[in-house]
């Protein structure tokens, strides 16, 4: 059974929360940061779903510190903090949702669902570039030491830059293939975007090399 760590110091949602979700899977919840803290260190969680605010403190630094500790583990944030500069903020933490109170019970499920669905899709045909190879279907990205869940976007944009790899991709073009059917995002967020990415590459971000003021360009490590 799938493990689900739920964080939310209202009461009453929490309980609602942990019913609704528990009848599917396992949850743990709690209201506090520092108990979060205690117990991703004593479990692997599949999923930990966290208000932003909680008793003590900003959630920010544990979803960072669930991407330290459990690269695979996926993180839903859930928070009044709604604007589109503090979304951006908990997803460049390594929140892999940002979802706004009040919140629809019914969307957070299902985003959970769709989530561990993800998980239990089989990994098909990968594109290997050096030591490191990119799974399209799944949004995997495979390192010789670690196994990366890129999160929608993430994955779209180095799709774009996969394809073209060893040629400079304008930013027009990463915009226009990574939000096909949406209405593109600022040039800072793409900006946060690569910044997500080079992290997300740990060692290897001297991959991704910036051509300033055009656009971006993932290399082939047999050419840097």
């Amino acid at each position: 059974m799938n493990t689900i760590l739920l964080l939310e110091d209202d009461g009453v949602l929490r309980k609602q929360l942990t019913s609704v979700l528990g009848a599917k899977y396992q949850v743990h919840d709690s209201g506090r940061m520092d108990e979060g803290f205690a117990l991703i260190q004593k479990h692997l969680y599949d999923v930990v779903v966290t208000d932003r605010l909680l008793i003590d403190g900003d959630s920010l630094a544990l979803i960072e510190y669930v991407r330290e500790m459990s690269p695979t583990t996926k993180v839903i944030c859930i928070s009044k903090l709604s604007k589109s500069n503090e979304r951006i903020e908990g997803l460049y933490s390594g929140a892999d949702d940002y979802l706004p109170k009040p919140l629809c019970v019914q969307e957070l499920v299902l985003k959970v669902e769709r989530i561990l669905e993800l998980e239990r899709k089989p990994q098909r045909e990968a594109i290997s570039f050096g030591p490191c190879a990119f799974f399209p279907e799944t949004g995997r990205l495979q390192t010789p030491d670690r196994t990366i869940q890129l999160r929608k976007k993430e994955a779209a944009i180095f799709y774009t830059l996969l394809r073209h790899r060893n040629y400079t991709v304008s930013r027009q073009t990463i915009l226009a293939e990574g939000w096909p059917e949406e209405t593109a995002p600022l040039q800072t967020s793409l900006d946060v975007y690569m910044r997500r990415l080079r992290i997300q590459l740990g060692e290897y971000a001297y991959l991704l090399q910036t051509s300033r003021g055009y656009g971006y360009k993932l290399v082939s490590p047999v050419e840097v």
